[in-house]
């Protein structure tokens, strides 16, 4: 995954964002945009 070890889950990864952009952030600034992209690993 971008910027996360293989094998991170989307919970690890919110939690690591959480850590630089509070909820107090959130709320005077805005909602932070994530993206996610799902792949199949089997094609």
């Amino acid at each position: 995954m971008f910027g996360h070890p293989n094998g991170t889950t989307l919970n690890e990864q919110l939690k690591d964002i959480m850590e630089c952009y509070s909820k107090e952030d959130e709320e005077k600034y805005g909602c932070l945009g994530i993206h996610i992209e799902l792949i199949d690993i089997n094609n």
